[in-house]
């Protein structure tokens, strides 16, 4: 009966109830985020110098942007190399960082980084067994699950990764592959012991060599030892958008784009209404969606990060191809 109040509670609540933190020091979009000994960082990102519409060209950066509590300004450090799209957990007070790009393609390192007595700590953990970007990651107790993911310029996978953070050292293992289209960007998150998967863009051949997305509405659930089932679709596509569990068995969707609007950015340019403000809400005990609060503004590409009984989205992708430094916050939204 909890689930359903919550669901309940969240259906009427007011835009007014999200709330902005101090803005990034930079805009950014495809970086990610988690929580180190109570501070909340923020990892990579990209931008672009000027549209993409007006010539402009991407650029892939470095950042490690740290918010200490009770501070109303962030720290900047370098996490040693460019590097956007990738996914992230919180894990043993330290934030693993999983593949993503580089201007020079996919890339198959981890990053483990902690704060520690006001300055970051960034070693190593073990590779992907390929490189990866665009894909997801969740947590379910020491287990780091990868799903998905950019495999080829215009293909995406459908693996699915483990490796065990409590003995890192036995490496990466290949699970069984969700039975459905490979996918790019979809949501990706841990209920109690079961993985559930919704949306993503399969990718398919384009015009010019470049890839066209197939926006995906499709659920799955994964239980280890059982396998993938099919479950509730989403109400409607949901690619790139920042997602959170808030209960054993129930998880929030934060926007992401419909695709409704796909391949029209260069037409709209400023004009372009950006993604999608609505939060979905999936409640894993009746295979059911509803509504919660409205975002402000929809914010791709980013993460949705627990910090402080809150819900953190910190920056993103506004409107195809412009960045927001932007942080989002909401309370209520309980673990």
């Amino acid at each position: 009966m909890k689930a359903v109040a919550l669901l309940w509670t969240l259906s009427v609540a007011a835009p007014a109830d999200w709330h902005d933190l101090p803005a990034l020091p930079q805009a950014l979009g495809g970086q990610t985020a988690g929580v180190s000994h109570g501070a909340l960082l923020v990892v990579g990102g990209s931008r672009f110098d000027r549209p993409p519409y007006d010539g402009g060209s991407k650029e892939w950066l470095d950042p490690l942007h740290v918010l200490v509590p009770g501070e109303t300004s962030w720290r900047t450090f370098s996490i040693g190399g460019p590097r956007a799209y990738a996914c992230a957990v919180s894990y043993g007070e330290a934030v693993y960082v999983v593949g993503g790009a580089t201007a020079e393609g996919a890339i198959a390192s981890v990053l483990r980084i902690e704060w520690q007595a006001g300055r970051p700590t960034i070693d190593t953990a073990p590779a992907l067994p390929r490189p990866l970007t665009q894909h997801a990651c969740a947590l379910s107790g020491s287990r780091l699950y990868v799903l998905g993911g950019q495999a080829t310029a215009t293909a995406a996978s459908a693996s699915l990764l483990v490796l065990d953070l409590s003995d890192p050292k036995k490496g990466w293992m290949e699970l069984e592959p969700i039975p459905a289209a490979g996918r790019v960007l979809p949501v990706f998150s841990a209920l109690g012991a079961s993985l559930y998967v919704f949306g993503g863009a399969e990718l398919r051949p384009g015009e010019n060599g470049q890839p066209a997305r197939r926006y995906l509405m499709d659920g799955w659930r994964y239980e280890p030892g059982k396998g993938w089932k099919s479950v509730a679709a989403l109400p409607r596509p949901v690619v790139a958008a920042p997602s959170a569990a808030i209960s054993p068995t129930v998880m929030a969707i934060f926007g992401g784009d419909d695709g409704t609007l796909d391949g029209r950015a260069a037409e709209l340019r400023e004009r372009h209404p950006g993604f999608s403000r609505t939060t979905l809400v999936y409640d894993a005990a009746r295979d059911a969606w509803t509504e919660g609060p409205a975002l402000p503004v929809g914010l791709v590409t980013t993460s949705a990060v627990v910090w402080q009984d809150r819900i953190v989205i910190p920056g993103g992708e506004d409107r195809p191809g412009h960045r927001s430094g932007r942080v989002l916050s909401i309370e209520g939204f309980r673990p």
